[in-house]
């Protein structure tokens, strides 16, 4: 074998190579190039979005909130930072007084939304009547007199677990005239100021949906779920 067809056959080596690395990157730009993001209404061109967020947003009452706080509605980053905060705020909402909570998690993709989870309204109403200061500062200001102001006063935190039987014994107590402002007024202040406020935002048909520790297992479970469809299309 001469040199000249040693020359020959080291080139045909080398641009089988080079063909084969080049195809080899072509077909991985290809694949980059076509890279998607598929949900239920369609699909996404990742390569043409320059800012992926994971979020969640979610209504979080607890009876232990500051009144400020009341029917306030949360919007954050989801991680798993903000994934055991969450935990620890349905564990709290277990012994709770009343809650209402339901959970949403989406992505972001630029200005574009897509929704990964929605949590069934997990809510525990408030039962518990009683004449407290809020109550009764509520009703100086309607125009009770001091006899009544003072009547009241002496069933002051008694509690009552039956709402007819607190509003028949607040109007008999206080001589109110039963006026369709009174009957209304009177459970709901009865709760106190937070619970009050609490109701206002919640329809009078609404049934209770409470949560157990297998509620608020599946709930985390599938807040990690969520936060796992952005870690694997980053």
């Amino acid at each position: 074998m001469n040199y000249g067809e040693n020359i020959s056959k080291i080139l045909l080596l080398l641009i089988v190579i080079i063909v084969g690395y080049a195809s080899y990157n072509l077909e991985k730009i290809n694949q980059k190039s076509t890279k998607f993001y598929e949900y239920e209404k369609g699909k996404i061109n990742l390569l043409r979005i320059s800012k992926i967020n994971p979020r969640v947003e979610y209504y979080a009452t607890l009876s232990q909130d500051n009144t400020i706080d009341i029917n306030r509605k949360y919007a954050t980053s989801l991680n798993n930072n903000e994934i055991k905060n969450i935990k620890t705020f349905l564990a709290t909402a277990k012994d709770s007084e009343f809650y209402n909570i339901e959970i949403k998690t989406y992505i972001m993709f630029d200005k574009q939304r897509v929704n990964i989870y929605k949590s069934s309204r997990y809510i525990k109403l408030p039962s518990s009547y009683k004449v407290n200061d809020y109550m009764l500062d509520i009703f100086k200001v309607y125009g009770i007199d001091e006899f009544q102001y003072a009547e009241l006063a002496k069933l002051k935190d008694k509690i009552f677990e039956d709402r007819d039987n607190f509003i028949d014994t607040v109007v008999r107590t206080a001589k109110l005239n039963r006026t369709e402002w009174v009957v209304q007024n009177i459970p709901v202040l009865g709760l106190g100021e937070k619970a009050a406020k609490f109701s206002v935002e919640i329809d009078n048909t609404t049934k209770e949906n409470l949560l157990s520790s297998d509620t608020i297992d599946t709930i985390i479970n599938e807040l990690k779920k969520s936060y796992n469809v952005y870690t694997e299309i980053k």
